[in-house]
């Protein structure tokens, strides 16, 4: 509680996806921590995994599945739609996978959205907003414009513009 991944290390790295978890509607979980380096979101709650050591039904008193929650729940759904993705177009760079993300998210009604000013840069004109990031991930859209992208953006390629250099 209180928490905001604007202090962490790990998730400010730009080739870090941080990503925030949902509830089945869409909203928001309480526990998904905010911050402005939350890039996407998924489903994160409820969510169904195999574990063969829960107690239950099944083999020996044992099921063979588990419900958790949480953030690691969701990376883990994102992770995958990216592995997806690069099986769909292995070319692609670390800031095309952000940027195939970003733009095949969806923007659920019931969240608030703000839309990033910038014009033709930084992602500009798209909704986002400090829990969810960009929207919540569509595997099928991010799938399909991956294997259409031909924009290969990696760090090899990258460009930067600054108006003074260090050690100047």
């Amino acid at each position: 509680s209180g928490d905001d991944t604007n202090y962490h290390n790990f998730q400010n790295a730009r080739e870090v996806i941080a990503v925030g978890a949902a509830n089945a509607d869409g909203s928001m979980a309480d526990f998904s921590t905010p911050g402005a380096n939350v890039l996407v979101s998924s489903y994160g709650v409820g969510m169904i995994t195999t574990d063969r050591h829960q107690p239950g039904w099944g083999v020996n008193g044992y099921s063979n599945y588990a419900s958790f929650s949480g953030t690691s729940a969701s990376a883990p759904m994102v992770s995958g739609i990216v592995a997806l993705m690069l099986e769909a177009n292995p070319g692609l760079g670390y800031r095309d996978v952000q940027e195939i993300l970003v733009y095949s998210a969806n923007h659920p009604d019931n969240q608030d959205w703000k839309t990033n000013g910038a014009s033709s840069y930084n992602l500009g004109g798209l909704r986002y907003n400090d829990k969810a990031g960009f929207g919540l991930v569509d595997a099928y859209t991010a799938v399909r414009l991956a294997s259409t992208w031909t924009d290969v953006s990696t760090s090899v390629n990258e460009v930067s513009a600054s108006a003074r250099q260090f050690g100047m």
